[in-house]
């Protein structure tokens, strides 16, 4: 038995033998990195669109938000302000409910009108049936958007109030 046992480890140490290895002379590194994979203009013009696409889009280290402000007219125009700073403001686009505004771009939207305004909208799209009891709700004109300065108290803001105007009022009192 004990014959048999070395007979097995014979064949794998000639086996092993047999495999070329990084340090037998069959064995031969890449000697350029050219050996490894030829370069492909394509390659190289379709990679650098694809990251030069990607930062723009990602405003990455803020260079679309630097691009932007240099021709300020062109991005709001098209409305590209609305995603992207331009010159430390915002937009807040609303054609539906007929307002814009620009904001700085430090402050935040107020979290508590914006869940407000999604559970409205959640309420008039809502799959399930409404409900049997009547429920009285006031009705409340509060802002459809709301934006203010990180950690305020509401002090310092900007709010829209979208409301129909009674006829005879004249808003040009309010100022320019």
């Amino acid at each position: 038995m004990a014959g048999a046992d070395d007979d097995d480890a014979d064949d794998v140490l000639t086996a092993s033998a047999r495999a070329p290895s990084p340090t037998s002379s069959s064995y031969a590194p890449p000697s350029r990195a050219n050996d490894l994979a030829p370069i492909s203009p394509r390659r190289v013009v379709v990679g650098t669109l694809g990251a030069t696409a990607l930062a723009l889009g990602a405003n990455f280290l803020r260079v679309t938000e630097k691009l932007l402000g240099a021709v300020p007219e062109f991005a709001r125009a098209n409305k590209l302000d609305v995603v992207y700073p331009v010159q430390g403001f915002l937009r807040s686009y609303e054609p539906q409910k007929g307002y814009t505004f620009i904001y700085p771009v430090d402050y935040l939207a107020d979290q508590t009108m914006a869940r407000r305004k999604a559970m409205r909208v959640e309420e008039r799209n809502s799959l399930d049936p409404p409900s049997l009891r009547r429920e009285s709700r006031r009705n409340v004109e509060e802002p459809d958007a709301a934006y203010g300065p990180m950690n305020s108290t509401g002090e310092e803001n900007v709010s829209v109030i979208v409301s129909s105007v009674p006829a005879g009022v004249d808003l040009s009192v309010f100022g320019d």
